[in-house]
């Protein structure tokens, strides 16, 4: 068996689903399985790749440009990956021993429509006529929760599946470095917010206003200029919004933090029960307090001794929380057990439960 994994991204790119890709591909060829990535935007040498993401054991990967429609809207995009994945397959649809891996619907379609063989990896609850064709057509399904395990299930998904959630390199986290134990107390959300209301940081800004500017000062570090366009005038005093950062500046950042928090929106499906996000394995790796919001998303991974967990729909209780999380005697014991969960996760881990599901789907 080899692996083709089908990736119309960009590479490099600071979104969280390109480092996923990089990463899991990596630990997968640590694992014995030869490997190719299959990318539609490659926009440096690879060398520079590699040094953006940290990769230490570079893998092949093949730049397959495909039309840049991207920016068109749904359409745009359906055009862009449909193209590329035509492209990507002519490469490998002789080689029999191919099995293809891929998280993009369309993708997945075309792969479907060439009847070739492959395992869909699914980040969403959509059931819509693309996500459905990839998901029943796939050999197998690797699915980043139990809930969205159970969502597919229950939805006639009848396929062999597997869960694995995302991972975190750990080791680039261990960082000695510790805050200040004196005011201001410095609380950061680190990751993009534009265009996704699930990640509830409309909660944090209502927190923040409670907060003493004084004693707390909140960050949200990886606010687009749309974004703070939109928020800037409503911000409260405590809090401010930042630019994105590169993922190499991001352990430093979390270090510097007395707090970190993650308040996913608990009316929202996907925040609520379906997302793994990577900076919750960042936080934990940390070892900084997390205070998080009351989902099971995040209880499937952190327990309840790891975290201070808050309904962030009651902004006086998050307000208390982040007070909580920086000045309580307890704060340093539950960070060093989410560091001490975090070493579970891991992309060697993860790799290693995805290919011995692969295996096993290629010898049934």
């Amino acid at each position: 068996m080899r692996l083709a994994y089908l990736a119309p991204i960009r590479l490099p790119s600071e979104k969280a689903h390109t480092i996923q890709i990089v990463k899991t591909c990596e630990a997968l060829g640590r694992q014995g399985i030869p490997l190719t990535l299959y990318a539609s935007r490659l926009q440096a040498p690879l060398e520079e790749v590699w040094r953006f993401y940290g990769v230490r054991d570079p893998f092949p990967v093949i730049h397959i440009p495909a039309p840049p429609t991207v920016g068109w809207g749904r359409v745009g995009y359906a055009l862009h990956a449909l193209a590329f994945a035509l492209r990507a397959i002519r490469k490998e649809e002789d080689n029999a021993d191919t099995l293809f891996y891929t998280r993009d619907w369309w993708a997945a379609l075309m792969l479907r429509r060439r009847g070739l063989p492959y395992v869909f990896e699914a980040h969403g609850p959509q059931l819509h006529w693309v996500a459905r064709q990839a998901l029943e057509g796939a050999q197998g399904v690797v699915a980043i929760t139990q809930s969205l395990q159970r969502f597919l299930q229950e939805n006639g998904i009848r396929v062999p599946s597997l869960v694995v959630h995302d991972a975190v390199d750990g080791e680039k986290f261990q960082l000695t470095h510790t805050p200040p134990t004196a005011p201001p107390f410095l609380v950061r959300y680190v990751g993009s917010v534009d265009r996704y209301e699930w990640k509830g940081i409309h909660y944090l800004i209502a927190a923040a206003a409670l907060l003493d500017p004084k004693q707390f000062r909140v960050q949200i570090i990886g606010a687009g200029e749309s974004w703070k366009e939109r928020f800037a005038p409503t911000l409260p005093p405590s809090l401010e919004a930042l630019p994105k950062v590169t993922h190499t500046q991001v352990p430093r950042i979390l270090s510097d933090a007395h707090a970190l928090v993650i308040p996913n929106d608990p009316t929202h499906p996907h925040g609520a029960r379906f997302t793994s996000p990577l900076k919750l394995f960042e936080y934990m790796a940390a070892g900084r307090p997390i205070v998080a919001s009351d989902v099971p998303a995040i209880r499937e991974v952190l327990p309840e001794d790891a975290a201070f967990y808050v309904d962030v729909r009651d902004a006086r209780a998050f307000a208390r929380a982040i007070e909580e999380a920086c000045t309580s005697p307890h704060a340093h014991a539950r960070a060093e057990r989410a560091r001490e969960i975090a070493l579970r996760y891991t992309w060697d881990t993860r790799a290693k439960t995805i290919a011995s599901f692969l295996r096993d789907i290629t010898k049934a």
